[in-house]
C-alpha cells in the first residue's frame, strides 16, 4: 500500500505490535500497562536511528529525523538542552560518539545487510492495512520487502539463544501477520549486533510457523476479551490453561 507515514498513522486500525503484545504477555502485565506510558530507552532510540540509516535509498546524508549532538555525553548543559529540544520537535537525539560508532558499524556490515536491504531493489518501510475476522481492521509497517520476501531488521546487543528471544518477543507472530498482509510466503528476521557487527538470520516460512501462530492469535483474542471485561468492571477469576513454552525456545 503506497501511502505516506502521516496517512498511515491517521488510519484507525489495530497495530500488529498490539496484537503481538496481547499474544506474548499475561493479562496482569497487560492491565498494568494500560495507564503506564512506555518508557523510551536509549537502546530503543539507537535502534530507531540505525533503522533510519539502513532503510532508505540514499545513505549518504543524515536522516531528517536525526539530530546529532556534538558531545560525548549528556552531562553538559549544552548536550541536555539540545537533547530536550530534539525530543520536543519529534526528532531523535544521538551523541556524536554514538553516531560515529554507527557509521563504522554500517561501513563494516553494509555489504552483508544489503543481501536483505539492497537500496536498488528493496521496497523500504511499506505500510499495509487489512481486515481480520478476529481483530477487525489491522495495520503494519514492514521494514523491507525484497525478492518476494518480508525482511525485518532487529538491532540487538544480545544474540544469545535467538530462538527464545523470538518466542518471548513474539517475532514469529509479527512476521506471520506481515506475510499475510503482504501476500508473501517467506520472511527473514535480520539480527544485527552493534558491538560485534555480527549478523544472524532467522528464516521463517509461512507454513512452518502457521500452527504456532494460530495458537498465539487465539491467546491474543482471549487477552483482548479479558481487557474489555476489565474496562467494564466485569473481570472476575482468570483461568490459566496449560499454556507452555515450546521446548525449542529454551
Amino acid at each position: 500500500m503506497d501511502i505516506s507515514l502521516k496517512e498511515y498513522e491517521s488510519i484507525e486500525a489495530m497495530r500488529v505490535s498490539e496484537i503481538v503484545r496481547l499474544a506474548t504477555k499475561d493479562i496482569n502485565s497487560i492491565i498494568a500497562e494500560l495507564n503506564t506510558p512506555r518508557e523510551t530507552t536509549e537502546q530503543m532510540l539507537l535502534g530507531t536511528v540505525f533503522h533510519s540509516l539502513i532503510l532508505r535509498k540514499d545513505r549518504r546524508y543524515v536522516p531528517e529525523d536525526i539530530v546529532i549532538i556534538y558531545s560525548d555525553n549528556y552531562r553538559t548543559k549544552y548536550a541536555q538542552t539540545e537533547k530536550d529540544k530534539a525530543l520536543e520537535n519529534g526528532k531523535i537525539p544521538i551523541l556524536i560518539r554514538q553516531w560515529d560508532k554507527m557509521l563504522s558499524g554500517l561501513k563494516y556490515a553494509e555489504k552483508m545487510l544489503d543481501i536483505y536491504f539492497d537500496p536498488n531493489i528493496c521496497a523500504f518501510e511499506q505500510s499495509f492495512v487489512g481486515d481480520d475476522e478476529t481483530f477487525g481492521k489491522i495495520k503494519g509497517r514492514i521494514d523491507g520487502i525484497q525478492n518476494g520476501c518480508v525482511n525485518d531488521l532487529k538491532y540487538t546487543s544480545n544474540q544469545i539463544n535467538l530462538d527464545k528471544k523470538i518466542f518471548d518477543m513474539g517475532y514469529q507472530l509479527q512476521m506471520f501477520i506481515y506475510m499475510n498482509l503482504s501476500n508473501c510466503k517467506e520472511s527473514n528476521l535480520v539480527f544485527f549486533d552493534p558491538n560485534t557487527y555480527l549478523i544472524q538470520i532467522k528464516h521463517l516460512k509461512m507454513e512452518s510457523i502457521k500452527d504456532e501462530c494460530i495458537g498465539l492469535l487465539n491467546r491474543a483474542k482471549r487477552n483482548m476479551d479479558l481487557v474489555e471485561k476489565y474496562k467494564k468492571g466485569e473481570l472476575g477469576i482468570v483461568f490459566e490453561s496449560d499454556y507452555a513454552t515450546p521446548q525449542w525456545a529454551y
